[in-house]
């Protein structure tokens, strides 16, 4: 037979536990259509964006209004609710792709396209990639 006491501290671990099941669910996934801006500092326009949950292959077209022109510009998206992680597909004027695998979506509001291989910090504001051009 349980004592009353060992049912309270089973009663207040579970209680503990179920906030942070919680938040991990929100980790995972946002509910709503979010913006999402990407930055394109390479020497390609970017003629298209797509999205789809890390891993799956399953990619959504994201809606860019004209091609992104290489040097700096940036356009802002919303972002389909759905998975934080996602694996990022862009598609370069002549027609060349690159897929970023596992972008954090919630975690940060911007993708920067660069020329070089290496990632770029944005003081913890937005995690940042790099693309290389040809």
């Amino acid at each position: 037979m349980y004592t009353s006491r060992t049912i309270v501290m089973a009663l207040l671990v579970l209680v503990a536990a179920m906030p942070a099941v919680s938040f991990s669910a929100e980790l995972t996934q946002h509910p709503q259509a979010h913006p999402f801006t990407l930055v394109n500092a390479t020497l390609d326009s970017v003629t298209g964006v797509a999205m789809a949950s890390a891993r799956s292959g399953a990619y959504e077209e994201i809606s860019l209004t004209e091609a992104l022109r290489g040097g700096r510009a940036s356009a802002t998206v919303d972002i389909p609710a759905g998975d934080c992680v996602r694996d990022v597909r862009v598609t370069f004027l002549h027609g060349r792709s690159q897929v970023f695998p596992a972008v954090d979506v919630c975690r940060s509001r911007t993708l920067r396209l660069a020329s070089q291989r290496q990632p770029v910090a944005d003081g913890g504001q937005a995690q940042l990639l790099s693309a290389g051009s040809p």
